[in-house]
């Protein structure tokens, strides 16, 4: 690695950059880190064991969040304030049903 940028496909088009020392890296490609192959093949450079695949973590983690919104957020109510026409604030408005 070098301070210049990534190479993506062909040698015409870079991406990114990374410090001389190859400590830093940073990219604007999006979704780089979704490839489950590229992922394993990066992070295996630093000794990082393969860590699955993306979208079933992906899916579980989001799976876990809906189910968590719907046990403390009274979400009738929530979807009843959105389609609200003024987009004034309510005061004590209730959204949560439960509280932390």
């Amino acid at each position: 690695m070098s301070g210049e940028g990534f190479t993506w496909g062909t040698e015409d088009r870079c991406d990114g950059a990374c410090s001389p020392d190859g400590r830093i890296a940073g990219s604007y490609l999006h979704g780089m880190f979704s490839n489950d192959a590229f992922r394993a093949h990066w992070l295996a450079q630093f000794g990082v064991a393969h860590m699955g695949s993306y979208e079933t973590t992906v899916d579980t983690t989001l799976d876990a969040l809906a189910d968590h919104i719907s046990l403390h957020v009274d979400l009738d109510r929530f979807f009843a304030q959105a389609e609200c026409p003024t987009l004034r604030p309510v005061k004590n408005c209730g959204f949560l049903a439960n509280t932390l």
